[in-house]
């Protein structure tokens, strides 16, 4: 058998198969065979028919069966992609397994109707992926014994694309919940060209075709395109054919935060209202929900956007020479005559600095007296200097002499309290 074969108990054909919604209590749509008294193309001629609209109200009341509240229904299609090497492999395990036994995932999404899950991974080594199950289920507190069900299709060096692997999911259809495809740049159909739109919607097609065929929803992992995502929108985030993000139901987005180990979550979903984005930190070998920090502060790039200024390219050979402590902190940033804070942390913040480490660095600079806090009646803003009050009033300098001063603002719609 060659390696684009299906495996031997796979003797299906498209054409002895046609769509049934008359499936179990769940909603999930079963597969049932082809007449053989009846010529394949009168039955799909026959199942491509206008209805009323009346009639839909009566047949549709309401929406499908929820697989991941409020993320994912049976039968849709999800894309979830990120940067390369950012963990997308592992939080679509996490996101299996809690399909597989109804924990909520993230320990926050719930999962209304548990039940099977078919992993088709093509990245990992049957060995690798094993060990990642393994140590993933034992952080979220999962008995082996709770992950019978847990169907693995290992598939790297087989070269089986999407339409092979939606003819094996067919003939081995046992009501799967889900269907994870890792990744989908090993899945694409033989011939096909990334970036062409007409090719993605075939491939997108297919995916369609998987999930009506089996009822699971689909999730495909994919990669981000080239260069800073900060500034898409979380539609043109994915790499390749537009159409591949236009397709699917749910786009589901990691992009890296401004904080190390933390990336922020955000989504379009087609069947749900939507949902704030929000961030996940790493704790190997999981992510968890930080709720303390801001989804709004993405990761950017300072040194990109044209030809740097000379004291950005400057800022950057200072990142790239040594690490950073608070007595650097201070010698760099830090002035003898006292600066506005905001002033300070915009300055260490053009050098590549995250504003929470630099929050973490101005802290640590007072209290080992590298940089000292000077106050002015009348005003809520902080100034620092790595010279102490006490010295400037040796001096017969004041702060007030020192800095002009600049009557604060009310806020608008509040009242400013004298």
């Amino acid at each position: 058998m060659s390696l684009h074969s299906p495996p031997p108990d796979v003797t299906l054909d498209k054409a002895d198969l046609h769509y049934s919604d008359s499936g179990n209590a769940y909603g999930e749509f079963g597969i049932v065979p082809r007449d053989p008294e009846q010529p394949a193309q009168d039955i799909e001629a026959g199942e491509v028919s206008a209805v009323d609209i009346s009639a839909m109200f009566a047949r549709y009341p309401s929406l499908r069966p929820i697989v991941v509240d409020p993320i994912l229904r049976a039968t849709e299609t999800c894309n979830l992609i990120s940067a390369t090497k950012i963990g997308k492999t592992h939080l679509a395990i996490g996101l299996a397994i809690a399909i597989r036994t109804g924990r909520p995932w993230l320990d926050r999404f719930t999962i209304p109707n548990p039940g099977p899950v078919l992993y088709v991974d093509a990245e990992l080594h049957p060995e690798t992926f094993t060990r990642r199950i393994k140590l993933i289920g034992e952080k979220m507190g999962v008995d082996p014994g709770e992950l019978e069900g847990f169907k693995v299709l290992s598939l790297r060096g087989r070269g089986w694309d999407i339409d092979l692997i939606r003819l094996w999911a067919i003939g081995n259809a046992v009501n799967y919940r889900a269907i994870i495809l890792d990744a989908w740049y090993r899945m694409q159909p033989i011939d096909s060209d990334e970036n062409s739109n007409s090719d993605a919607t075939r491939a997108c097609n297919t995916m369609d075709a998987m999930a009506q065929e089996t009822g699971a929803a689909v999730i495909a992992i994919h990669h981000f395109s080239k260069g800073s995502q900060s500034n898409k929108s979380i539609v043109d985030t994915g790499a390749g054919a537009g159409a591949m993000a236009r397709a699917a139901d749910t786009h589901l987005i990691l992009r890296e935060h401004e904080e190390a180990g933390c990336v922020v979550m955000d989504l379009a979903a087609r069947s749900f209202p939507p949902l704030s984005p929000l961030v996940i930190r790493w704790q190997y070998p999981v992510f968890t929900v930080d709720d303390l920090l801001d989804p709004t502060m993405l990761k950017r790039d300072p040194f990109k956007g044209g030809r740097p200024r000379k004291s950005d390219r400057d800022a950057k050979k200072i990142v790239e020479e040594a690490p950073w402590t608070p007595q650097r902190f201070a010698q760099e940033f830090g002035t003898d005559t006292p600066t506005k804070r905001e002033v300070i942390e915009g300055r260490a913040n053009r050098a590549g600095l995250a504003f929470r480490t630099i929050g973490t660095l101005i802290a640590e600079c007072e209290a080992e007296k590298l940089l000292y806090l000077h106050e002015r009646k009348g005003s809520n803003a902080q100034f620092y200097a790595r010279k102490s009050p006490e010295l400037f009033a040796d001096d017969g300098v004041s702060l007030s002499h020192t800095l002009p001063h600049t009557p604060t603002r009310a806020r608008r719609g509040k009242r400013r309290v004298a």
